[in-house]
């Protein structure tokens, strides 16, 4: 589904990134189709939109087991079920994060974050997180859940901390981790009152 974020706000907040372009990923544009998952998985595979809707089936709005058998069939790995989170993950993730709207008890619209930024195909281009943290809140949306992906062979040897982002051996279900400058505020605060709000439509669950 279609995040419903000005956009003239986004395009003054679009981080232009200064690294080689090979090495990131490519901006997919939403536009009227609730293919939010699939742009998503396009996202952090490097494959074309057309190529992951020819994999799901379909290009409307997509279910947790839809994403995750197309992320498997490209290499990766996720978790069965979409872990719950209330704020947004750090610096460090590499995944797809849920939104809904506030008050809202089904649909929702799924994001890629990588690298230190959203790619909402929504926006103009890719965002710096906690920007996008920023304007989710100020849409009256909140994050729901964050899921870490990993390439498979990599995960078979490392965790995830899924608040964090970071992957690393020594993680376990005990791991600790501390808030740091990187980590991106939860979304429900009150933002700056900048960015003008209008009413979502929900399309995928």
């Amino acid at each position: 589904m279609a995040l419903p974020l000005a956009r003239c706000a986004l395009k003054s907040r679009v981080h232009k990134p200064n690294r080689q372009s090979h090495l990131m990923p490519k901006f997919h544009k939403q536009y009227d189709r609730g293919n939010c998952g699939q742009i998503a998985v396009a996202v952090l595979t490097g494959k074309t939109v057309e190529q992951i809707e020819a994999i799901i089936g379909h290009r409307h709005g997509t279910r947790t087991k839809e994403l995750r058998n197309a992320l498997i069939s490209q290499g990766y790995i996720c978790p069965e079920r979409r872990p719950v989170v209330k704020e947004f993950p750090g610096a460090f993730a590499f995944g797809i994060i849920h939104l809904r709207a506030n008050g809202k008890k089904s649909g929702g619209h799924w994001v890629a974050v990588a690298y230190g930024e959203a790619w909402d195909g929504t926006a103009g281009g890719p965002m710096l997180t906690c920007d996008y943290a920023v304007l989710v809140g100020q849409c009256s949306w909140h994050i729901t859940a964050y899921m870490p992906v990993a390439a498979i062979h990599a995960a078979a040897s490392l965790s995830h901390c899924i608040r964090c982002g970071r992957i690393g051996e020594h993680f376990s279900s005990t791991h600790v981790c501390l808030p740091s400058a990187e980590s991106v505020p939860s979304a429900n605060r009150t933002p700056p009152k900048t960015i003008e709000q209008s009413s979502p439509k929900n399309t995928a669950p």
